[in-house]
């Protein structure tokens, strides 16, 4: 039996989620792309969450560090990765189930470029608790590849985050 390697490597930093990282990781385990190694990494939570996860969802790859913080985190998951692509996804965050194949195919059909940035929105619960699932796409047009950005661009991050980790 040969090991094969997976197309994306999904990176989940957590700490103390509990059964709501189950949601994020459902989102990853939902996507229309085959072959996606999903690794959380669990930095030193104390509500049982690494268990949780191994008992909930046994295909998920789960690493326990003393607590360094969030970025330490991503950096280990990185260090463990093993697909040619890299995304991170936090712990509350949830994914359309093509997100990952729409990102690779635009890599691929893009070769010079480093990275894929989607639109992403933000919702919140309504007064009873329950959260309206937003529309897929809100503007036909985002879907659509916009380029423009290259070379140095930390000074356009200072005006405006045009790019958030769970969809870059």
């Amino acid at each position: 039996m040969t090991d094969v390697s997976p197309t994306v490597s999904v990176v989940v930093p957590t700490f103390n989620a509990g059964p709501a990282v189950l949601e994020t990781i459902d989102s990853v385990l939902k996507q229309t792309l085959p072959d996606v190694e999903i690794i959380v990494v669990d930095d030193a939570s104390t509500d049982g969450t690494p268990g949780l996860i191994r008992r909930e969802r046994p295909s998920v790859t789960v690493i326990e560090q003393g607590n360094a913080g969030c970025s330490r985190a991503r950096n280990r998951g990185l260090s463990e990765a093993r697909a040619p692509f890299v995304c991170f996804l936090d712990q509350d965050d949830v994914w359309h189930p093509e997100h990952l194949q729409r990102q690779v195919e635009c890599l691929q059909a893009n070769p010079a470029a480093v990275a894929v940035a989607t639109p992403y929105w933000f919702w919140y619960a309504g007064d009873d608790g329950t959260y309206e699932q937003p529309p897929w796409p809100p503007d036909p047009g985002l879907t659509q590849l916009v380029q423009g950005y290259e070379g140095w661009t930390y000074h356009l991050f200072l005006q405006d985050c045009w790019a958030l980790t769970s969809a870059t």
